[in-house]
């Protein structure tokens, strides 16, 4: 996990969003979208059930892992398809 704890960005957004089951989760929603992120990860059960929208993914970390491990043995242009998700 460390290649992720090298890169944060914090983005504040304007966006107001009103769609996960869980009202405390749409904020996770709305910054992925200002921030134009593909994946979340997170453990939150509820959350987890709610992947898809604009096309983005949420991954528990064991699967974030085992994405990532995956990454690590394929070549680059194989990583540039599977990643341009």
């Amino acid at each position: 996990m460390r290649m992720c704890s090298y890169q944060g960005y914090f983005y504040w957004s304007s966006i107001t969003i009103s769609v996960c089951e869980d009202p405390d989760d749409d904020k996770f929603i709305e910054c992925a979208i200002a921030g134009q992120c593909k994946i979340i990860i997170s453990g939150d059960k509820p959350l987890l059930k709610f992947t898809g929208y604009e096309d983005i993914v949420i991954l528990n970390p064991r699967n974030f892992d085992g994405l990532v491990k995956s990454l690590n043995s394929m070549s680059f242009r194989a990583k540039r398809e599977i990643l341009s998700i």
